[in-house]
């Protein structure tokens, strides 16, 4: 999907075997992408976005998706930094997100991930973060060697349910939220 800028973007990969389809109400949106993965009562909302550092995180359409279904993992380059999850100074979006996941019972159920590893190559930021309900979520995160961007990437397990020898169902799952062409690339995968 084009972003707003033209150093932007997202893209999800998931791999054939996986049931995945794009939610068709959040298909014109820049900067985003919604996928609904698995199927039965193991599905779950896999969302990437890009936050422009000059752009407002789009809070409204964050709380339609949440809405459609609890059983989401947000990730994406935000660029919201926050003493809750980046060894950086805050900045204005990082407290505006921290404001926006306590506001809300629904939100406060989303715990950031990713906290306090640094996902840019040039600071100690994590300005890239992957957020899922406690129940979709562990401490199973960790970044990998540079690939030539600004950004690390970094690989998530998530304790996603399984049944009927399903468990090639979720494969790996890739989530891109591009700055500088390539920047963010979350491998996910089933433990």
């Amino acid at each position: 999907m084009k972003g707003s800028n033209d150093f932007g973007g997202v893209l999800i990969a998931i791999h054939k075997s996986t049931n995945a389809q794009r939610i068709k109400s959040f298909d014109d949106i820049e900067n985003l992408i919604v996928l609904e993965v698995g199927e039965g009562s193991s599905w779950f909302q896999l969302v990437t976005c890009y936050s422009p550092p000059l752009e407002e995180i789009p809070f409204d359409i964050l709380d339609q998706i949440l809405a459609r279904n609890k059983r989401t993992i947000l990730t994406g380059d935000l660029n919201a930094k926050h003493r809750s999850w980046s060894k950086s100074a805050e900045n204005p979006k990082g407290l505006k997100l921290f404001k926006w996941i306590i506001s809300d019972k629904s939100h406060g159920a989303l715990k950031v991930i990713s906290k306090f590893i640094p996902t840019s190559t040039g600071s100690t930021a994590t300005i890239d973060l992957v957020m899922a309900p406690i129940f979709l979520s562990n401490n199973d995160f960790s970044v990998l060697p540079s690939i030539g961007s600004d950004h690390h990437p970094y690989h998530q397990a998530h304790p996603m349910e399984t049944s009927r020898n399903l468990s090639h169902l979720y494969g790996i799952i890739l989530a891109i939220s591009c700055f500088n062409n390539v920047s963010l690339i979350g491998l996910f995968h089933s433990l």
